[in-house]
């Protein structure tokens, strides 16, 4: 955690951080975190969906509604104290009110230009291969019915409270003065019932998947073996990622010898804190291509497997890997530095991890590396792809 960042929470329960990233910028982004998404809905109604966009309805703010988290954003290119005050202002409203109605225009409008749904936010984070074990209410604005008002009112007031909320307010900020704004704005939010709610636990798995021409045709869940974020569990990830891209340049090498279409991406992600997901996915793909291009995946993890990787293949990669890392740090990220250490931010929050910047993963990575070579990721690639350890389609 940045020396300059202020971690504290109000006497309600509700938790800030406030992240100073520009000296010379007046951009600021605010994220305010409800833990509380579509899990929490019923199956008939989008309670969630209804209560966030009703929440926003004539302001300027933008909410996405996950599996288990709700996060209303704001990114303002030039913003002064004042301005951040009445952004928040403007939200704390929409927080407390009852719902109105949603057959206004506004809201239809609202649902169209402001909320990314769990669909699109499944496709974004290229988690179209995971399948929840309960199914999950569809919206649309026109089927909102006086029942389903009723159930998001339920839901607004269950989960709209201090005590599951966290804020996170990013940019050329003052600590002290953006401090005082928190509490000004929330510090006499009250709610009647203030009993910490308790997420359901999840049950997934893995599928294949075939949407838009792309083609999920292999992915492995692997468990990390650590309770707890640190430094040698990043360095577990930091290792499959290494692997995994190496996989990526193998398959897309023989796709190019074959003289098959689409590009080719083996990516890693951690899925509620201790499941790493890996995956094949080929985007652009010619579907009479398909049954080859299967083929050539399987058989490509076979021999990676069977022989291990080279040490040209590993500095490559590395290289690859420090390029991107060196991408994200402030130095060459201007433009969305600000907002993207937001999102760091509620990610960190919301994974229950330490967050840190790119420079510091930079750092990491060049230390990781130093003691690391081919025959550690050969090893790695074993655990996170063989039959023992994982669950391969």
């Amino acid at each position: 955690m940045p020396k300059v960042t202020t971690v504290n929470a109000l006497d309600n329960g509700l938790r800030y951080v406030i992240l100073p990233t520009s000296r010379s910028s007046k951009e600021v982004s605010i994220r305010v975190r409800v833990a509380a998404g579509v899990a929490q809905e019923t199956e008939l109604t989008p309670s969630a969906r209804i209560a966030v966009l009703d929440t926003i309805l004539g302001t300027e703010w933008k909410v996405s509604t996950d599996y288990q988290q709700t996060v209303f954003s704001l990114d303002l290119n030039e913003a002064s104290a004042n301005d951040v005050e009445q952004a928040l202002h403007s939200l704390m409203q929409g927080l407390e009110k009852p719902i109105g109605n949603t057959e206004e225009p506004k809201f239809a409008q609202a649902a169209e230009t402001s909320l990314v749904d769990i669909d699109q936010i499944m496709t974004q984070q290229h988690l179209e291969s995971v399948s929840y074990g309960r199914s999950i209410a569809s919206f649309d604005v026109e089927s909102v019915d006086q029942n389903a008002q009723n159930d998001a009112q339920q839901f607004k007031t269950r989960h709209f409270a201090p005590h599951n909320v966290s804020i996170v307010i990013a940019g050329g900020i003052t600590p002290r003065q953006t401090a005082k704004t928190v509490q000004s704005q929330f510090g006499l939010w009250r709610v009647l019932d203030e009993q910490q709610e308790h997420l359901p636990s999840l049950d997934f798995h893995v599928e294949k998947t075939h949407v838009e021409q792309t083609l999920v045709s292999v992915a492995t869940l692997t468990h990390l073996g650590g309770n707890s974020d640190s430094k040698l569990l990043r360095k577990e990830i930091l290792k499959a990622t290494l692997a995994n891209k190496m996989l990526e340049r193998r398959i897309q090498n023989t796709f190019e010898q074959q003289q098959i279409e689409g590009l080719v991406s083996v990516e890693n992600q951690v899925l509620f804190n201790q499941n790493l997901l890996s995956q094949v996915r080929v985007t652009g793909f010619n579907e009479t291509q398909q049954e080859l291009a299967n083929q050539i995946i399987e058989s490509e993890i076979k021999r990676t497997a069977a022989s291990g990787f080279k040490q040209a293949e590993y500095e490559m990669v590395v290289s690859q890997v420090r390029n991107q890392l060196e991408k994200q740090t402030r130095l060459h990220n201007k433009e969305s530095y600000t907002r993207s250490q937001a999102d760091r931010m509620v990610k960190a929050i919301h994974e229950g991890t330490v967050y840190t910047d790119p420079s510091y993963d930079l750092d990491l990575l060049n230390f990781h590396v130093a003691h690391l070579n081919e025959f550690d990721i050969s090893k790695e690639f074993e655990l996170v792809w063989g039959t023992q350890s994982s669950a391969t389609l």
